[in-house]
Parts: C-alpha cells; sequence; structure tokens
C-alpha cells in the first residue's frame, strides 16, 4: 500500500487519524474480535442458540477472561472508519468536507 500512497495522502491520513483515531487504544486482534462478536451476534439464530455472543467466544486465548467494556457506539464509530478507510480518496475528501461544514 506504501508504494501506491504519495506523501500527500499520508500526510491527510496522519490529519485523519488525530481527528478520528483509528485505534482507540485497542489492538488489532481485539477490535477484530470485537467485530466478529457485533457480526456473529447480528446473525444469530436465537431459535439455535439462546444465549449472546461474547467477546470470550471469539478472543484469542492471551485475551480471554479480561472482560473488555463492550459500547455499541464505539464498535459503530470503528466499523464507520474501517468503511470509510476503504473509500477511494475522491469520496474521503468529500465527506471530510461535509464533516467540517457540520463542525
Amino acid at each position: 500500500m506504501l508504494a501506491e500512497m504519495t506523501a500527500a495522502q499520508f500526510n491527510e491520513w496522519l490529519a485523519f487519524d488525530k481527528i478520528e483515531p483509528l485505534n482507540d487504544g485497542l489492538r488489532i486482534e481485539e477490535q477484530l474480535t470485537l467485530l466478529l462478536a457485533l457480526f456473529a451476534e447480528a446473525n444469530r439464530n436465537r431459535k439455535q442458540r439462546f444465549s449472546p455472543y461474547r467477546f470470550d467466544d471469539f478472543a484469542l486465548p492471551r485475551y480471554r477472561g479480561k472482560p473488555k467494556p463492550v459500547d455499541g457506539k464505539a464498535i459503530f464509530k470503528q466499523a464507520k472508519l474501517w468503511a470509510l478507510a476503504a473509500l477511494p480518496e475522491k469520496v474521503l475528501k468529500q465527506f471530510m468536507e461535509r464533516k467540517k461544514a457540520k463542525d
């Protein structure tokens, strides 16, 4: 990806990360685990599985047993940011301009 990214694009991503941090202090494994749990829960067949999915159902062994406060808004925000990261540069610029106009 870096071979295709210009210095200007990289600087834009750094600026974007300051406004909307992509990490929020969680390791990538924890972020993916939260998304897996969210996806599984959203698609859970409630007739076959009565109890909801939990973080520990998908966590790597070193993260199990460490309860993390799960905030639905934070998970939605993270998913939204990952979706934004996949957008073409032109669309991302339009999004950022609209966001600045609102603020």
